[in-house]
């Protein structure tokens, strides 16, 4: 994910960018599916849009011509750019280059003392459905852009007063979300509340589920990736080394039949391309009746007991094995595949960033 940081701070959580970064990678001991990359905005010309899940640009006043050509180009595609206005200045930089089609304007404040309420969300929306039960109402805002929503925009998020706190507009096969609000607590609460880590979260996974190719694929099939010059070496789960095949112009990989993450062999090191998971038809976790065990095991003598008593217990019956199963410790097993399959989905999503590393630059 590239992060553009038009307000830069060497104090801790100072920058325009700073609770992003924070939101979307919290540390070394948290596991996240994303990468961040901050840049600054006059950096953003140079950068190769089409390598990034999504754009997020928090505290930017203006853009370059070339940079602004390149972020249109790169959602047009099918890109997602996500917008955190600036703190001061106006964001014409927006309109003129044809990114919105709603207007930004100056900064409202609250009345008085008191601190505007998000109210209504969109229902039929995921990102924000669930927002109301998950601590929307804990976001205080003191300031906030206005903003002028076309019958191009879709209000997500009103504030309790029927403004609009968060825009969605399509633009070619991409998306742009707009915030009201600042990425930083000059404006409100935001950034500190469940909601602000939620809505990111939501809205790169649902990008990238709909928009991005399959990063996730079955143990077994052939993996097909998109070509774009010689290719480098794949390292499987098990240490092996796979050669990707050139066909009709796609990489296509045979003997990827290991479940975990691929990671592509670079001049540069290692780098997640893609992850296989367990064939779906060998992953069934309905409920086996005991009779069911038993025709499958028709050798076996198996006998059932409440684990609670006791866990699990083998013992010699007639020359087979029996064996006392415990319905709660399959439970748990079956508990710890879910998490697995669950890991490694989780695992290929941060692999988009990475995904053409299979490709050498020209």
């Amino acid at each position: 994910v590239l992060v553009v940081d038009g307000a830069p701070s060497g104090q801790a959580l100072g920058g325009a960018a700073d609770f992003v970064v924070l939101a979307l990678a919290p540390s070394r001991q948290v596991r996240s599916p994303y990468a961040p990359k901050r840049i600054r905005p006059e950096e953003l010309a140079s950068m190769r849009l089409e390598r990034f899940a999504a754009v997020l640009l928090a505290g930017v006043k203006r853009l370059e011509q070339t940079a602004a050509d390149e972020l249109a180009a790169y959602a047009k595609a099918g890109g997602l750019l996500v917008i955190f206005p600036p703190t001061r200045g106006t964001q014409d930089a927006w309109q003129k280059a044809r990114l919105l089609r709603a207007r930004v304007g100056e900064v409202a404040s609250a009345p008085g003392e008191k601190k505007l309420k998000l109210g209504q969300v969109a229902p039929n929306v995921p990102p924000v459905a669930t927002l109301p039960a998950e601590g929307l109402d804990s976001i205080l805002i003191g300031k906030l852009r206005t903003l002028q929503p076309t019958p191009a925009s879709e209000t997500l998020i009103y504030t309790e007063d029927g403004k609009p706190f968060l825009l969605r507009e399509s633009l070619g096969r991409g998306r742009v979300y707009l915030f009201a609000v600042t990425a930083q607590l000059d404006f409100s609460n935001f950034p500190l509340t469940p909601p602000f880590l939620l809505l990111l979260h939501r809205i790169l996974g649902s990008h990238v589920a709909e928009f991005v190719e399959p990063l996730s694929h079955a143990a077994g099939t052939p993996v097909r990736l998109r070509s774009g010059g010689r290719q480098s070496a794949l390292i499987t789960p098990d240490g092996r080394r796979l050669q990707p095949q050139e066909r009709a112009g796609e990489l296509v990989v045979e003997g990827a039949d290991v479940a975990g993450v691929y990671y592509a062999q670079t001049p540069g090191g290692r780098a997640a391309a893609f992850a296989v998971n367990v064939p779906p038809e060998e992953s069934e976790l309905e409920r086996v009746s005991p009779e069911r065990v038993r025709d499958l095991l028709p050798e076996v003598a198996v006998d059932f007991t409440d684990g609670s008593a006791g866990g699990v217990e083998l013992a010699p019956l007639a020359g087979s094995e029996r064996a006392a199963l415990s319905f709660p410790l399959a439970m748990a097993a079956l508990a710890f595949l879910v998490g697995e399959v669950a890991l490694a989905l989780s695992i290929s999503l941060r692999a988009h960033s990475a995904a053409k590393a299979i490709e050498t630059e020209g």
